[in-house]
């Protein structure tokens, strides 16, 4: 993914404002109840995809009084729905958009194709999410996903629009034998991981239906928990580096769909 220009004059260039409420806003759901109290079993998730807001009431694509980027207020998101899928045409193109950027990198992206199987089981009020390779028949996790927070950007220049989202995945115990599988989900995706965002393209089906996923997700190795608390520290960090890089991934992949036929 490309970096940003240097600064005009010799002080840092400031923050521009998407970068910066992203990261304010990532920050401070490290400081959520629910994420607070979570176990050494549990694991915070930083992932947008990307989708198309809706109108509830027209069932149109949301038309805001604005020119570029910004991120929607809480206080219009319940008139809308986000809409995750895209077409195969732009799942097409987005696959030969982020092979080229795979070539041109030259070592600094890694790429992986993968085809899993999720089956999800309800156990009480609970959905539990098995994952298996489908070459090998290896099990790649069983987790709870427990959503926190949702944060919409509309981007009016081009096609599609993004959801960020805060969840907790909690490890799980086996399903019992004998507990019928609610749904599955075939997945067959491929992987672009950089330093510290992972780009997933996905086609998935269930229930007969095929959809198609693009989506980022901030790398557990980026250490995100570690680095809020060295932020709130005040102490030397790399959130802002984090927090950039999937922000300008997410522009990137947003920019590209205004080229993509529908």
């Amino acid at each position: 993914m490309s970096r940003p220009p240097p600064p005009s004059s010799s002080r840092p260039a400031p923050v521009d404002d998407l970068q910066l409420h992203v990261g304010e806003w990532i920050a401070n759901m490290f400081n959520n109840p629910d994420v607070r109290s979570a176990g050494a079993n549990a694991v915070v998730e930083v992932e947008a995809k990307l989708g198309v807001l809706i109108a509830k009431d027209s069932g149109r694509r949301m038309q805001l009084p604005i020119e570029t980027e910004a991120v929607v207020s809480n206080a219009i998101i319940n008139h809308y729905r986000f809409e995750s899928n895209m077409s195969m045409n732009q799942h097409a193109g987005f696959n030969a958009f982020l092979n080229k950027l795979f070539q041109e990198a030259r070592g600094e992206i890694t790429y992986n194709h993968r085809y899993e199987l999720d089956r999800f089981y309800k156990i009480g009020n609970r959905k539990v999410r098995e994952s298996v390779n489908k070459k090998t028949g290896e099990i790649l996790g069983i987790i709870e996903k427990k959503r926190i927070a949702d944060l919409h950007i509309h981007f009016p220049r081009d096609s599609l629009d993004c959801r960020l989202s805060i969840n907790l995945e909690i490890e799980a115990a086996t399903p019992p034998s004998d507990l019928p599988i609610d749904f599955t989900r075939d997945k067959d995706r491929m992987s672009y991981a950089l330093r510290f965002v992972q780009v997933d393209l996905t086609q998935v089906e269930s229930n007969g239906r095929k959809t198609h996923e693009l989506e980022f997700e901030i790398r557990q190795s980026a250490n995100l928990a570690e680095e809020v608390r060295l932020l709130h520290s005040r102490q030397a960090n790399r959130y802002q580096s984090i927090i950039g890089a999937l922000v300008s991934s997410i522009r990137q992949c947003t920019r590209e769909s205004g080229r993509l036929p529908i």
